[in-house]
């Protein structure tokens, strides 16, 4: 009995510091003291899933929310220019060693910036959209306002040898799946690509022992359920979260 004592009490850190590093403390910049943090129903408000963070794993992270288009410049190190073959590995990627762990203890405020149309009319918005679509310079800037969303982190990790491509541009791929009222999973969305014509040069490869995370908008609802992200052939652990029933494919 002795014996057996002492070997529990060998492995439960070593089960604690595993699960530690699958999922950072990240603490956010200035967004993360702003005390008006939103929701949203819509699943698609967030369209685009960019990298906030990837590198070797640490205990704690300081990061700025980052809201890159199609290039992140700390990406820069793991990015490959797209070629045919890097095309092909893409198309039929199979992972092995990946891992998606969903941390929804924390809380991570993802960042939205739209027009503030108290400061401006809808003529000389309108104005000022056509200018810039002519190559001119508006004649006032348009004014914005940013608004914070009510957010998680979600990880992927490389426990494998290989470094694997696991999204483009600036953007992670995930599709999100929801348990429905008939304990069916359903898709409530697939894999999100830029629009045509929204030229992308580099896949995002994840190196081994490395880690990407990228923020997820906490659903509001009316429907308590299970969801789970899925990569590829990876799925994520099941998490506890609302949602829209409207949301859920029939």
């Amino acid at each position: 009995m002795k014996i057996i004592f002492n070997i529990l009490l060998y492995f439960i850190p070593l089960g604690c510091f595993a699960q530690s590093n699958t999922s950072p403390e990240y603490i956010v910049g200035p967004i993360g003291k702003k005390e008006n943090i939103l929701k949203t129903s819509d699943p698609g408000f967030f369209y685009v899933k960019p990298i906030q963070y990837i590198g070797t794993v640490k205990a704690s992270i300081n990061i700025n929310y980052n809201n890159h288009d199609k290039y992140n410049p700390e990406l820069q190190s793991n990015y490959e220019r797209i070629t045919d073959s890097l095309n092909a590995e893409y198309n039929n990627r199979h992972y092995n060693n990946l891992n998606i762990f969903v941390d929804t203890v924390q809380t991570t405020p993802l960042e939205f910036v739209i027009t503030d149309m108290q400061k401006i009319t809808i003529e000389e918005l309108d104005l000022a959209m056509e200018m810039m679509n002519e190559g001119k310079k508006p004649l006032r800037d348009i004014p914005v306002k940013t608004e914070y969303y009510d957010g998680f982190p979600v990880t992927i990790s490389n426990q494998g040898s290989e470094n694997p491509i696991i999204g483009f541009g600036n953007h992670l791929p995930l599709e999100l799946e929801v348990l429905d009222q008939q304990k069916r999973w359903k898709t409530v969305y697939g894999v999100r690509r830029y629009g045509c014509g929204y030229g992308v040069d580099n896949y995002i490869i994840l190196k081994q022992n490395e880690i990407a995370t990228v923020f997820e908008p906490r659903l509001k609802g009316d429907f308590k359920t299970k969801f789970r992200y899925r990569l590829a052939n990876i799925v994520s652990n099941e998490f506890i979260g609302n949602i829209d029933p409207r949301y859920i494919p029939d």
